[in-house]
């Protein structure tokens, strides 16, 4: 897969059970404002977000931009 999941402009979402690793890009990519359930720091306990070369998580204004757009 080129990237995991995707998350900007002041989503809100529950975030569990999922799988994102060995991709391209990241694991799981959001902007600042955003909030997820459970909160963004414990999202690794819950999900796989492993081996991916940008990192499990990422928090930028400019999600986006990494993957060229």
């Amino acid at each position: 897969m080129l990237s995991g999941i995707l998350m900007f402009h002041h989503a809100e979402a529950l975030v569990l059970e999922n799988v994102c690793r060995d991709n391209q890009h990241w694991g799981f990519v959001t902007t600042p404002e955003c909030e997820t359930t459970p909160p963004r720091g414990e999202l690794t306990k819950g999900n796989q977000l492993d081996d991916n070369p940008r990192g499990a998580i990422m928090v930028t204004h400019e999600p986006l931009a990494e993957i060229g757009r």
